[in-house]
């Protein structure tokens, strides 16, 4: 699975972490013909989407 983001920067993630733990956003992944799925999140940078798939991993924010 793919998270675009703003300026088209793609951010790989597992589509299992995603649907155990943030299901809501699994609703709005879009699946390709080919077979691979996506979220399309490009109102926000990637610096944003990987502090936060990086909580979804892990269940700490890392403030510093």
């Amino acid at each position: 699975m793919t998270i675009l983001c703003k300026e088209e920067v793609k951010v790989p993630c597992n589509s299992l972490v995603v649907m155990v733990r943030c299901p809501i956003m699994m609703k709005t992944a879009v699946m390709e013909e080919a077979g691979w799925m996506f979220i399309v999140m490009d109102q926000y940078e990637h610096t944003v989407v990987r502090v936060v798939f990086q909580y979804l991993y892990g269940g700490v924010l890392d403030t510093e």
